[in-house]
């Protein structure tokens, strides 16, 4: 089984902001200053795009193959 990509489950156009923030987030924590706030941001965003992705993956639709094709089996 391949390993799955966390951010397949995430919208492409979200992960560069995501990326920000991871750096703005780790630069706070290396300094000891408070991050609270752009954490709580991040996981907002995760949220937002994870539902996003898998709202559009419950709307496609189911592929149904007529077993009297060649590319059937």
């Amino acid at each position: 089984m391949t390993p799955v990509d966390p951010q397949a489950e995430l919208l492409v156009s979200d992960r560069p902001a995501l990326a920000t923030l991871e750096r703005k987030i780790a630069g706070l924590a290396r300094r000891g200053k408070p991050h609270d706030r752009l954490q709580a941001k991040r996981e907002a965003l995760l949220e937002r795009s994870s539902v996003t992705v898998a709202a559009r993956r419950a709307r496609l639709p189911a592929l149904a193959i007529p077993e009297e094709l060649p590319i059937a089996e």
